[in-house]
């Protein structure tokens, strides 16, 4: 109820802060409490865990009085193995002829004998607009005997 004297208001009205004032919702809240150091548990010895700062440290080498952190590591010396390798077959002429004659334009005879670049730049340049594939021709033997030498050097 009213007592004819307008709209009753609340005995504590919202406050309103001017322009000029930052509007601040109350007081900002307090930190937290530090916490002591008894709280946390002594370091457990020999185990390189140091419980207060909760990161696992390489223990102390025995005798020196330093951590292990502080040299570098120790070389691993191991016995040499023996690795087998199988061989890898020769290349033919006959296939090499074979896959110049029916792709040789794109260069698949360079793929077979290993040459990525030349089948690569044959395969964008059509064999170097046909002038390698002539050229391949005549020097396909030497080719292929060239690689199947390398291969006996691995």
């Amino acid at each position: 109820m009213t007592n004819g004297t307008g709209p009753q208001q609340s005995p504590n009205p919202p406050r309103v802060a001017p322009a000029w004032e930052p509007y601040s919702p109350g007081p900002p809240p307090s930190p937290a409490p530090p916490a002591s150091a008894s709280a946390m548990p002594p370091p457990v010895p020999g185990t390189g865990v140091h419980a207060q700062q909760g990161v696992i440290a390489p223990p102390p080498i025995p005798g020196t009085g330093l951590n292990a952190q502080l040299h570098a590591p120790q070389a691993i010396y191991l016995r040499p193995q023996t690795i087998y390798v199988p061989a890898r077959p020769e290349k033919s002429l006959a296939l090499a002829y074979l896959l110049w004659f029916l792709f040789g334009i794109l260069g698949v005879h360079q793929f077979y004998l290993g040459k990525v670049g030349r089948g690569v730049s044959y395969v964008f340049t059509a064999a170097w607009l046909t002038v390698g594939w002539w050229i391949d021709l005549f020097t396909l033997p030497r080719q292929v005997r060239q690689v199947n030498e390398l291969q006996d050097l691995r």
